[in-house]
């Protein structure tokens, strides 16, 4: 996961400015994995169930969400503009089509959140930007707090042993950040006002 460190004045532009960079997911808020693709529904392989290989950035460290799973994930603040999801698909990746509805949802918890679809993400074309303006027409916002992920693989289309859409990393633009970032900016602002007095 990369950490970003902001010194004086530095801090207050990167925080306001807002869209400047990707803000990639810090916490897991809720998962409901799925199970692979054989007949007996056999759970997911331990090596492939840890949620917390989904946040910061790619590093081909993946969350297999199983077949039919989902998982939400949440940034620190509301973001706006636009999601990006990238899947880590190991072996030959024709023969493991997986894919994944993406949504961004508003609330105080994952559980009590509405969501709205965004798009459909496959891993054969991962890492592309999804926009969020179609989004906003639909629910009224402009910003949102979460995102959620949810396996709509084809089991027909895979092997036994497939566990569907596999998530490596999920970015967003935050445009409002959470507290402990505002006050951040805060005071960033307020050492920038005394060196200029001096």
């Amino acid at each position: 996961m990369k950490t970003r460190v902001y010194a004086g004045t530095a801090l207050a532009l990167a925080l306001a400015s807002g869209a400047a960079a990707q803000d990639f997911a810090i916490t897991v808020e809720a998962v409901n994995q799925g199970t692979t693709n054989a007949a007996n529904h056999a759970p997911v392989g331990p090596s492939r169930s840890n949620p917390a290989n989904a946040l910061g950035a790619p590093n081909d460290m993946f969350f297999s969400l199983g077949m039919g799973g989902s998982m939400v994930l949440g940034f620190g603040g509301e973001f706006g503009t636009s999601v990006t999801v990238w899947e880590t698909t190991v072996g030959n990746i024709a023969n493991h089509p997986e894919k994944a509805d993406v949504f961004v949802g508003y609330g105080a918890s994952a559980e009590t959140a509405e969501f709205w679809f965004v798009d459909t993400v496959f891993n054969t074309a991962d890492g592309i930007p999804l926009s969020l303006a179609p989004v906003g027409a639909v629910s009224g916002r402009s910003t949102y707090n979460f995102v959620r992920i949810v396996d709509t693989s084809n089991p027909a289309a895979l092997p036994e042993l497939a566990d569907g859409f596999d998530v490596d990393a999920v970015a967003v633009h935050l445009v409002i950040p959470a507290p402990a970032s505002a006050a951040l900016l805060a005071t960033a602002g307020l050492v920038g006002v005394r060196r200029r007095r001096r």
